[in-house]
């Protein structure tokens, strides 16, 4: 990266947040490829967040049941690998990150929103707000708290690693294209209303 070579890296949330100890009371929960490692490495990801080695903070969104998680206990090679994220992901890292002081705002929003969008080839008509780019917004509520829920998320796995976790940050509304797709709690997007974007 330092010889302006086209490298990429990501981190997705959960190594943000969990280590190896976690896996001692979520066991299988926390079934992830790479797997969880230390406390140091964890500031290690957190550090080239910041200095931006790293560019993006990804989920790999993987709904695996209770069932599929749960065989895990008795033998870890047989669970489902992945949590669920992509419902979790901006709050927690608003909190985290910037309402503890480790992001700025701007950085948050490089990291989730236009990097990724760079790097995709889908910038500027993602990633950025500007004439003529899609009207991608989210509307965030910072101050009240709210504490995480699996049975208050969209998710058919009725789990969440992040169970009980305070935000300190959270969307109260989704804007996609300009159109009104979640609002307090609902979503509102009817299926089929997404693009197909091509890399």
């Amino acid at each position: 990266k330092q010889a302006h070579l086209p490298i990429t890296a990501e981190t997705c949330l959960h190594y943000l947040i969990f280590t190896k100890e976690n896996v001692v009371e979520k066991g299988p929960y926390l079934r992830v490829n790479p797997s969880l490692k230390s406390e140091d490495d964890k500031k290690a990801l957190w550090d080239a967040l910041v200095s931006q080695i790293i560019d993006a903070v990804a989920t790999d969104h993987a709904p695996g049941t209770k069932k599929e998680k749960n065989i895990g206990w008795t033998d870890i090679w047989k669970a489902q690998i992945g949590i669920p994220g992509v419902e979790t992901l901006l709050p927690l890292l608003l909190t985290l990150g910037v309402g503890e002081g480790r992001l700025t705002m701007e950085r948050a929003v490089d990291v989730v929103s236009t990097r990724p969008a760079q790097i995709f080839g889908l910038y500027p008509k993602k990633g950025i707000i500007r004439k003529g780019s899609d009207a991608d917004l989210v509307i965030l509520n910072f101050g009240r708290k709210k504490t995480i829920r699996a049975s208050n998320l969209h998710y058919k796995v009725g789990w969440t690693p992040y169970e009980g976790m305070v935000l300190t940050a959270y969307p109260t509304m989704t804007i996609s294209r300009g159109e009104i797709i979640y609002e307090d709690n609902q979503i509102l997007g009817k299926p089929g209303r997404g693009n197909y974007l091509p890399l």
